[in-house]
Order: C-alpha cells, then sequence, then structure tokens
C-alpha cells in the first residue's frame, strides 16, 4: 500500500531531549499545493504531576498514547492550559481539532 501512494508520504520523525524517536506520518498533496493530512488524536487530557511540579499533556491516538511535561504554574487558568493542549498537539504533529479534551485539577 505504501508503495503504492510513493511520493505522496513522508516519513518524518525527531529526536526528543530522551533520546527517543517520536514518529509520525504526514500525507501531503501530489499537487504540492502544501496541504498536509495530520495525524488525529482521539483524546487529549491534561493533569499537574505533583511529583514533578509540571502540567502533563497526554494525547491518545487510537491505541497509542504520549505524555509530555509542559512547564506552566500549577495555578494556571483553564484558558491557558487548553492554549498549553493545543500548542502541544501542534508540535507533536497533530491536527488541533480534538474530540475530546479533559483537565484534570
Amino acid at each position: 500500500m505504501w508503495r503504492a501512494l510513493g511520493p505522496a508520504l513522508e516519513w518524518l520523525g525527531q529526536w526528543d531531549a530522551r533520546g527517543s524517536l517520536r514518529p509520525s506520518l504526514a500525507v501531503r498533496s501530489c499537487a504540492n499545493d502544501g496541504v498536509e493530512a495530520l495525524m488525529h488524536a482521539d483524546r487529549v487530557e491534561v493533569s499537574w504531576d505533583s511529583s514533578k511540579s509540571n502540567w502533563i499533556v497526554r494525547i491518545q491516538s487510537g491505541e497509542e498514547a504520549i505524555r509530555r511535561p509542559c512547564k506552566v504554574p500549577k495555578d494556571a487558568d483553564e484558558q491557558t492550559l487548553r492554549s498549553l493542549a493545543q500548542k502541544t498537539l501542534q508540535d507533536e504533529g497533530y491536527d488541533q481539532d480534538v474530540s475530546e479534551l479533559i483537565i484534570h485539577r
């Protein structure tokens, strides 16, 4: 199947601070009009990690889940946390239109 799509597929990957490869797959338009089909997150949770004193953004897409720590004050308002989740989605290559966003305080 991948071979049939040929140049329309591009494998992207980045090494994170922990030395792990963060892969993502972007499907590019064959017409090179700059349109990408990004991965879709089914659920995003933002919660406070008291042991590390920072917020954790957990992105779930199907069976896959990633956790990203974020340095924002513990008393951040809901709008700030929503913006944090949106920025994390963008940074990780996910569509920012998420089905479910939950903030645990």
